[in-house]
């Protein structure tokens, strides 16, 4: 017995096109396509120094972390390295970690490289109103100019990167018991009106 063809509706058809175009839409060459030409007609700017440049096209946040005490340093080796996405090479190599020793209150870096972690001359002269501070990355030209891309001109995509740091940073420096308070910087409500 013959086998009976039944014809294609219109409504198929264009939900087989429908489908097919999906999936030509999400496979991998085709992404490729539109991110080559994305970047043909808006190239890749740094954020610091604004020469044009390759960024970093691997995702570090899609590896698996291996165990709790290579987290604190993969933590801050991922955000960095997501630092590349957005920064030239030359401006991701001048972000400079704190050095040790650092004073035991304020987290500034000691002159002295010899020595263990300890009070500042600072801290000691003018003791300050909290027990202990501290920051990821020296705070330079480089990366107040981040920061001030990310806070000001709405650079939201440097949210992973910069907060990866400050959390491995916290996870490094700081011991959950020892903390009484988090508390909010206030914004000033005319900058609060303007985001």
């Amino acid at each position: 017995m013959p086998s009976v063809l039944h014809p294609i509706s219109n409504l198929q058809k264009v939900d087989m096109m429908t489908d097919h175009f999906a999936k030509f839409r999400t496979s991998r060459w085709s992404g490729s396509l539109l991110k080559i030409f994305l970047d043909a007609v808006f190239p890749p700017k740094c954020l610091v120094c604004s020469r044009l440049f390759k960024p970093n096209t691997e995702h570090p946040a899609n590896e698996r972390l291996p165990d709790f005490t290579a987290v604190i340093t993969d933590l801050f080796v991922k955000s960095y390295r997501l630092l590349t996405s957005f920064c030239c090479s030359n401006c991701v190599n001048a972000f400079a970690a704190i050095p040790l020793p650092m004073c035991t209150c304020c987290g500034a870096p000691l002159k002295s490289r010899q020595d263990q972690n300890h009070l500042c001359g600072d801290c000691i002269a003018r003791p300050k109103k909290f027990r202990m501070a501290r920051a990821v990355m020296v705070f330079d030209q480089q990366l107040m100019t981040v920061i001030h891309r990310f806070k000001y001109a709405a650079k939201t995509q440097l949210a992973e990167p910069l907060g990866g740091l400050m959390l491995s940073g916290f996870m490094r420096q700081w011991e959950g018991e020892k903390i009484d308070l988090v508390l909010p910087v206030p914004l000033h409500p005319q900058k609060f009106r303007n985001r």
